[in-house]
């Protein structure tokens, strides 16, 4: 041996001995992993331990040797202390004698009790969470830094996910943020079985049934559609990434900010169960979404929580987070509100071409108004030189001509851009401008009446609006008003308006008694509706019966309208919100519930809905015109 050393010495020189020594070293360690895999796992990591019990660890296996973090300090790429670097150093050290290690029979690594995972376990989440922090720890990758370091930046990042949600403060900037992990593993994750994947997600407490909270996934807006597509926003895994290692598979997944459980709580809420289970099945773990000991958690699973917060249909908890998230991407991709882009269409129409368009159905999507403006505008380009439209009314609707106002009509269903430029340059907008005169004469005329009786305004429907009937009584009215004067000493002449209907029918069957001349319109307050065959005199003893009834509903819908927008401010204000707004179709009543009710908990959805906009409706969904903003039903829960 001493000669051996000293030939090794004339030859090869002290970093020769040097290198082999090392090689030695490496091949013992090698060694010594090997034995370890081969033994049963018996504890687990204790900081999914410590988690469950409200602890801090990130790493480490003993008492001494484990970092500590706190949510919102594990975002970072790069570790901000050399403690925490000498931290898990020191517990990789220890680590070769307290049975950490991959193993199991399919080249993964094993479960709690030694076994392997195969794609029909479905294990519970805290197992399955230990199975992923084995497969991806950092000294499996010792031989890549790149792998090395972000799986260690994406796991004490899924630690900080999972004490938030355990209780953290919904003020912290963490709770309002979507979590990106990136986790390179040396076997291709399988993608568990889908049914286990639906089993997991759908797991609820026996709770009443009530209707679907949010749209269903074929509904996603392309603009959100495409942003998770590139990004794998909302649960996806992606697999394309510029920062792919050889010989390594890496999966990418991006997790909405975890739902917080309220103190006490036994599981961890219904949303951030969800979206755990997403993470694993994006690394090929299946799971049933329970932390509980067992390793079925299937259907048939009887250990239900009875008092777990599952967050039902109307809940908030489960539908802000994701539906946060997908707004932001909506308004990432999109460009502009698509309320703000008809309203700016229409006008650039009205300014180039003198041209006013209106739409028949007035609950159309903004967004289908927008492609129908753009296509209208490239039809009005194409024929300015060959028609003069200055002055017309454009309505896209239903149907194709001339209607009795002298508006063009143009159908929105028609896909060809011939059928409306052949209408545009056949009509005859001389015509067109003649009887647009006429219905500015009629409508001054309303105008005249209406100063003249005393009231706020003359008005009709849009079919009776060129009746010869209807000229008569504004005429005849405006004649007994210029003897008579206001009626009421004009009174009412800044909250009564009258509706003029077309005249009664004279054949009544039975032995019922015709319907007054006058009477108060039940859906509008302070409008009188008048039959358009009554004598003046008939019209000036209805107004004074009816009027003060009439004000008296419109100065109580204004006093209700201005409660209503004094507690939308304030609501708006509390919240940080962008807008908020309600459906024309929600009471008052209801609006004012929901507004106590975002007040009451604002300090939990202040952090979720601050810069959004909001609009009070009847489902908890995403707008589903694509613009940028959240419906809340009306009667919703936290």
């Amino acid at each position: 041996a001493a000669a051996a050393a000293n030939i090794l010495v004339l030859f090869w020189g002290p970093s020769a001995i040097r290198h082999t020594c090392a090689h030695a070293q490496h091949a013992q360690w090698q060694q010594q992993q090997r034995r370890q895999q081969r033994r049963p796992f018996s504890a687990g990591p204790e900081w999914l331990v410590g988690v469950a019990a409200g602890g801090q660890q990130v790493y480490g296996h003993g008492s001494g040797s484990a970092a500590t973090t706190t949510p919102g300090t594990a975002r970072g790429y790069a570790h901000s202390s050399s403690s925490s670097s000498s931290s898990t150093n020191s517990s990789r050290r220890g680590r070769a004698t307290d049975g950490g290690g991959s193993g199991g029979s399919d080249g993964r690594a094993g479960s709690g009790d030694g076994g392997g995972s195969s794609r029909t376990d479905v294990l519970p989440l805290r197992a399955a969470l230990r199975l992923l922090y084995k497969q991806v720890h950092p000294d499996l990758f010792h031989d890549q830094p790149l792998a090395k370091e972000e799986n260690e930046r994406s796991f004490k990042l899924l630690q900080e996910y999972v004490q938030l949600a355990r209780g953290g403060d919904v003020r912290s900037p963490a709770a309002r943020l979507p979590y990106r992990f990136s986790f390179y593993l040396r076997e291709p994750p399988q993608p568990p079985l889908q049914q286990h994947v639906d089993a997991a997600e759908s797991y609820t407490p026996t709770a009443p049934a009530r209707p679907p909270l949010r749209p269903p996934p074929s509904a996603t807006r392309p603009a959100a559609a495409a942003a998770a597509a590139t990004s794998g926003d909302g649960g996806t895994a992606s697999s394309a990434a510029a920062t792919e290692v050889a010989g390594l598979h890496l999966v990418q997944i991006t997790l909405p900010p975890p739902a917080i459980s309220p103190a006490g709580a036994k599981e961890l809420a219904a949303p951030t169960r969800k979206a755990l289970v997403k993470l694993l099945a994006a690394c090929g773990l299946a799971t049933s979404g329970r932390g509980g000991g067992g390793g079925g958690g299937g259907a048939a699973d009887g250990g239900r929580e009875e008092d777990e917060d599952d967050g039902g249909p109307l809940s908030l908890a489960a539908f802000l987070p994701e539906a946060v998230e997908a707004l932001r991407q909506v308004e990432a991709a999109s460009t502009s509100d698509p309320a703000v882009r008809v309203a700016n269409l229409r006008g650039a129409m009205r300014l180039r071409h003198q041209v006013m368009v209106s739409f028949a159905d007035k609950r159309l999507p903004a967004r289908s108004q927008v492609a129908l403006l753009e296509r209208l505008a490239r039809v009005v380009d194409g024929v300015a030189g060959e028609v003069q439209l200055q002055g017309c009314h454009i309505v896209i609707g239903d149907r194709l001509g001339l209607d009795r106002l002298g508006q063009l009509c143009l159908p929105a269903a028609d896909p060809e851009d011939a059928t409306w430029t052949s209408f545009l340059t056949g009509a005859d907008l001389d015509f067109v401008r003649q009887q647009r005169k006429n219905v500015q004469a009629l409508r001054n005329l309303e105008t005249q009446v209406a100063r003249a009786v005393g009231v706020a305004q003359v008005f009709t429907s849009y079919g009776n609006l060129m009746e010869p009937s209807y000229r008569s009584f504004l005429e005849r009215l405006a004649a007994a008003a210029a003897a008579s004067g206001p009626v009421g000493g004009a009174a009412f002449a800044t909250d009564v308006s009258l509706c003029i209907m077309p005249p009664l029918l004279t054949g009544h069957q039975g032995q019922q008694p015709p319907p007054p001349p006058c009477r108060l319109d039940d859906s509008t307050p302070g409008v009188v509706q008048v039959a358009s065959d009554a004598t003046a005199d008939e019209v000036y003893r209805g107004v004074s019966q009816l009027g003060d009834r009439a004000q008296a509903a419109v100065q109580n819908h204004r006093r209700v309208e201005t409660e209503s927008r004094q507690l939308s401010d304030r609501t708006r204000q509390r919240l940080r919100l962008r807008s908020l707004t309600r459906d024309p179709r929600v009471s008052p009543d209801h609006f004012r519930r929901a507004c106590c009710f975002l007040l009451d908990q604002s300090a939990a959805l202040m952090p979720l809905l601050e810069g959004c906009s909001v609009r009070i409706g009847f489902a908890n969904r995403l707008a589903p015109d694509g613009s940028c903003y959240i419906e809340l039903a009306h009667n919703c829960e936290l």
